[in-house]
């Protein structure tokens, strides 16, 4: 088991506040966005994303001088004993955990598996004893909100729904994107 995996990151972390890691996903994820806005990065597919957004969170983390090794994980299941057990895609500081999708086509399956990963995404930080969620999705079919801005609203327990409208050069219409902020909702220890 990685030594950076139980209390060794945790207590190297405790001097940032969790909601400094809240604060560094939504920062680096505006970082994101000006590296589309700027032509700085071609994002094609979610893994792009996922990549160019933790560049930007090591970016973030140097100027803010979070404390090393960084506490960023990719595909976390945390210390799950399941056979299969949830996952996110990073997790920040142990404290915030990260959903992000980059959406190039809209149909029902896909639809519904945006609805899945923000559900999943809730039920992660409540069973991991997280202090946060962030969704994160850049809707490239400029329909996603219409199929589920309704179904955020009503059946989870968002902190933060924000839909914009991002001008990437070369494009005729603007992206959407969309950052949903999920808090823990659970008491006691």
């Amino acid at each position: 088991m990685p030594l950076t995996h139980y209390g060794f990151v945790t207590a190297m972390q405790s001097a940032k506040s969790k909601s400094d890691f809240v604060r560094l996903a939504l920062d680096s994820w505006d970082m994101v966005l000006e590296g589309l806005k700027g032509e700085v990065v071609v994002l094609e597919n979610e893994r792009e994303v996922e990549c160019y957004f933790v560049h930007c969170c090591i970016t973030l983390m140097r100027e803010r001088r979070f404390s090393t090794p960084y506490a960023i994980f990719a595909e976390d299941s945390l210390d799950s004993e399941e056979k299969h057990p949830k996952k996110c895609d990073l997790v920040l500081g142990r404290a915030v955990a990260i959903e992000m999708k980059n959406r190039k086509s809209i149909n029902t399956e896909e639809i519904n598996e945006v609805k899945e990963d923000v559900l999943r995404l809730e039920s992660y930080i409540r069973e991991q004893n997280m202090f946060a969620g962030v969704f994160l999705m850049i809707d490239q079919t400029r329909r996603y909100k219409q199929q589920i801005a309704q179904f955020l609203e009503s059946k989870t327990q968002s902190d933060s729904i924000s839909w914009q409208e991002t001008r990437v050069p070369g494009r005729k219409e603007a992206l959407h994107t969309l950052v949903v902020v999920l808090l823990s909702r659970q008491t006691g220890p």
